[in-house]
């Protein structure tokens, strides 16, 4: 088995991260930052993280939500979803655009190729950017929306 420096092992029943390989043996750091030493034969792999095992994490923090034309659908539901819920790809896409400050029908022009789940989805994840990196508080996208539906 190949072991290489930062990959993280088990090793009596506990979670290390490898920082030193050496004549057979691994030096070895917890989580606390306590150190241990092994014989390479005395640790295991843990399971690396796949991209599967990510989403199905994921989706286990994702709620079902009941749309007002009776649709079942999933979201995070934090603020943010709670505010696009609803919204046809188009409008998620012209609220992106806002957002963003693009030229009108920019999203739409930039998703046009792909399904409309994934069209809202994409613009959607633009606005969660634009939030997170602080461009945009909720509050204005708030005012954004009321605006673009006036």
């Amino acid at each position: 088995m190949d072991y290489r420096v930062n990959q993280e092992v088990k090793f009596k029943d506990q979670q290390y991260t490898i920082i030193e390989i050496k004549r057979g043996w691994l030096t070895l750091l917890d989580q606390d930052g306590s150190r241990a030493k092994a014989r390479i034969k005395d640790v295991s792999l843990l399971r690396e993280r796949c991209l599967k095992n990510q989403m199905a994490e994921a989706k286990t923090r994702y709620q079902r939500v009941k749309l007002s034309s009776g649709e079942i659908t999933m979201d995070c539901g934090d603020e943010l979803a709670s505010l696009l819920r609803g919204l046809e790809p188009q409008e998620v896409c012209n609220l992106a655009d806002e957002v963003l400050k693009t030229g009108e029908g920019y999203h739409m022009q930039r998703y046009g190729h792909l399904n409309p789940g994934q069209q809202r989805m994409n613009a959607g994840n633009r606005i969660r950017a634009s939030v997170k990196k602080g461009n945009v508080d909720m509050a204005q996208l708030k005012e954004i929306r009321i605006q673009s539906h006036a």
